[in-house]
């Protein structure tokens, strides 16, 4: 769930309801009222930015749990590293986030299922100013672009710098949304009919050069799989190859099967964005770890900077920010707040009506936006 600002999220708590079997059992261990009222205020944030009830909370906890250690993911820790996050692009302080956290801990471990400590991110005595965003122009993200050889790491660069989207509406993309238009039309428009928490039907775009280096990855990922393929067939039909190899070179074969249609096409529920096996989806989280890993291979941002924040200053969050800024000299605010599929007030969706259709807005970001996003 993509939150803009803490206004949005003290919205959206109240649609969540603690007073569940878990969330009952938890708040009868506090005795004032007062307190239980204060750790409603806290737990709802995590519920809303969840999406979940307090005894789904426990039900995914403890579907993590399951099996041995070695194979748990730590999917809860990794969430709530991503809500802490979250707390801090909001601009909430070191203090609340502490005290926002204390209670989420507290809550799984009533309920027998601690959390680990050490995966989790550190608060305490975080300043501001060592967690801002980074400052992004056109010279900063060239450097980005060019410490990376991966086609798919470059693609998403651009992706991020030019649509002002947040790494979950990256993420959650398919090829479909984008494959009638790729090659076809420029700006590529990237269509959202709206997301969990918003009612917003909106759009945004690519620029040439993000469609020519979203279409790099796509081919060179289509290729990568076609010849995995084809190797993997080789070992099927090796005489000497044992039994067993050659079953698991069947499943891998039906996997790579799996995102392909009859025409040897990417299908259009294949994910835009792959992990490295060119097949599952590009997690949030882990498009906030590639962004990490290609700042420590620039001087963009300097490993001092980088060991010292808490938080990656060149976190997805920041490509979303500048693209607000960058643009906000040039550019209606009404537009920039549509294009990032924010809400707008009766006054703003009269200035976008007023532009017209969707492809009336191609041509305004072509005419108006993409020369200061292109690189």
């Amino acid at each position: 769930m993509d939150i803009e600002s803490k206004k949005e999220l003290s919205n959206l708590t109240r649609n969540f309801n603690i007073e569940t079997e878990r969330g009952t059992d938890f708040l009868n261990k506090y005795g004032s009222e007062h307190t239980k009222s204060v750790i409603k205020s806290r737990l709802r944030k995590y519920l809303a930015f969840r999406d979940m009830d307090c005894d789904e909370l426990i039900e995914d906890i403890n579907e993590d749990r399951k099996g041995d250690k070695i194979d748990r993911e730590y999917r809860t820790e990794r969430k709530v590293n991503e809500f802490i996050e979250l707390l801090d692009d909001l601009d909430y302080s070191s203090h609340s986030i502490a005290t926002i956290l204390g209670t989420i801990r507290a809550f799984y471990k009533f309920h027998d299922f601690p959390l680990h400590g050490a995966r989790l991110k550190k608060v305490e005595g975080k300043t501001k100013a060592k967690n801002k965003v980074a400052t992004l122009d056109k010279d900063k993200v060239s450097q980005l672009y060019n410490a990376t050889s991966s086609k798919r790491n470059r693609a998403l660069l651009l992706f991020l710098y030019q649509t002002g989207q947040g790494r979950e509406q990256v993420s959650i993309l398919n090829h479909g949304d984008i494959a009638d238009e790729l090659g076809e039309k420029s700006p590529l428009m990237i269509d959202y009919g709206g997301r969990k928490g918003h009612s917003i039907d909106y759009c945004t775009f690519l620029g040439a050069d993000g469609i020519h280096a979203l279409q790099n990855y796509l081919e060179e990922r289509k290729n990568k799989l076609k010849k995995k393929r084809r190797e993997l067939k080789e070992i099927i039909n090796k005489e000497d190859e044992n039994e067993e190899s050659k079953q698991e070179a069947k499943a891998e074969i039906e996997e790579i099967n799996s995102v392909f249609n009859d025409k040897g096409n990417l299908k259009y529920s294949t994910p835009l964005f792959a992990k490295r096996n060119g097949i599952d989806r590009l997690k949030p989280g882990a498009i906030s770890e590639i962004l990490k890993y290609i700042a420590r291979n620039t001087n963009v941002i300097s490993d001092e900077k980088l060991e010292y924040a808490d938080i990656n200053p060149l976190r997805p969050h920041a490509f979303r920010h500048n693209f607000k800024t960058r643009l906000t000299p040039y550019v209606s605010s009404f537009v920039i707040e549509y294009l990032m599929g924010h809400s707008l007030g009766t006054e703003g969706e009269y200035f976008i009506n007023e532009i017209g259709s969707k492809e009336d807005l191609r041509e305004y970001y072509a005419e108006n936006i993409e020369e200061h996003v292109s690189i």
